[in-house]
């Protein structure tokens, strides 16, 4: 059906977003139609499934684009140094993202905010047993997790155990708008993220790019791709995985000291203009296809290369 179906729509090149069924299926399209192909990976798609099988598709590939530096090195390891792995940041426009004014903040209580699927990868049990050492060492606070997923029930459950249901809301996923509100209410942003048994985890959540692009002091986890957006130290402060011990003593510092979470989040509010800013992306991309696109539009890569020759 592909090569029916393609020949005449003036399509030269196929695109996939994810590395697993998504490739696959362009993997195969190209091969039946003679055309390149290229793919963007991003995180689960590119750690849970056969390394073998996704070497072949990066190996066929025009190029494979990345959104992390750790997912690039990994890539490129796996297929070998004639493969061509590009990194593009999901960046994001700051200027779509005010950060609360200086002096507004934090709250007392010190309010804590994080966002993202109720999956196990996201770390939100870990963050709850934190938050139960917070309560343990009088640390005034309240925190508001903005999520839905399978976790949700095992979650409730686990603040309740803890006796946190007075101080810990677990809110439904909102319009963009009215979380970007959320984020203006925050003193401190975190996400607990862990690497999971069949090897899923996360590249770089974009919410925490968006936190830093708000100005909000972040605490995570030193996985994957994280450390290239949060600077222990310089822009947030990165713990261990599975560590609620680690992961409470940093909210807790932040909670003490406001100049310093406002330094944190100044530094992370510049990090986010100077390196993760979308029309970065957008220029690593347009010039891959650019690239990919040299030959004459429509035609099939053997007639394309011999039309070179």
């Amino acid at each position: 059906m592909v090569d029916r179906s393609l020949p005449g729509t003036g399509v030269s090149h196929l695109h996939a977003h994810f590395g697993h069924d998504p490739t696959s299926v362009a993997f195969f399209a190209a091969w039946l139609s003679g055309r390149d192909y290229s793919f963007s990976a991003h995180a689960k798609d590119v750690y849970a499934q056969d390394p073998a099988w996704l070497r072949e598709k990066i190996a066929r590939a025009r190029f494979v684009v990345t959104c992390t530096e750790y997912n690039r090195q990994y890539l490129q390891t796996l297929a070998g140094p004639g493969a061509c792995v590009l990194r593009a940041y999901h960046g994001i426009d700051a200027t779509r993202f005010e950060p609360r004014p200086a002096g507004d903040g934090p709250s007392r209580p010190t309010t804590i905010l994080s966002v993202g699927r109720l999956v196990p990868k996201k770390g939100f049990l870990t963050l709850v047993r934190a938050l139960r050492r917070l309560a343990d060492r009088a640390v005034p606070f309240r925190c508001l997790i903005v999520g839905e997923g399978p976790l949700r029930r095992a979650l409730a459950s686990e603040i309740a155990s803890l006796g946190l249901q007075d101080r810990v809301e677990i809110a439904a996923p909102m319009p963009h708008r009215r979380l970007l509100d959320r984020f203006r209410e925050a003193d401190v942003f975190t996400l607990a993220c862990e690497v999971q048994e069949d090897g899923d985890r996360d590249g770089i959540p974009n919410v925490i790019v968006e936190a830093m692009a708000m100005g909000i002091p972040v605490v995570a986890t030193r996985v994957s791709g994280i450390p290239e957006c949060v600077e222990d130290g310089v822009t947030g402060y990165l713990v261990t995985e599975k560590d609620p011990e680690a992961l409470a003593e940093r909210i807790a510092r932040l909670a003490a000291d406001r100049n310093l979470a406002a330094r944190l989040g100044s530094a992370g509010r510049l990090k986010v203009e100077r390196e993760f800013d979308a029309a970065r992306a957008i220029d690593v991309i347009e010039r891959a296809l650019r690239e990919a696109l040299g030959g004459v539009a429509g035609e099939p890569r053997e007639e394309r290369h011999a039309a070179r020759a």
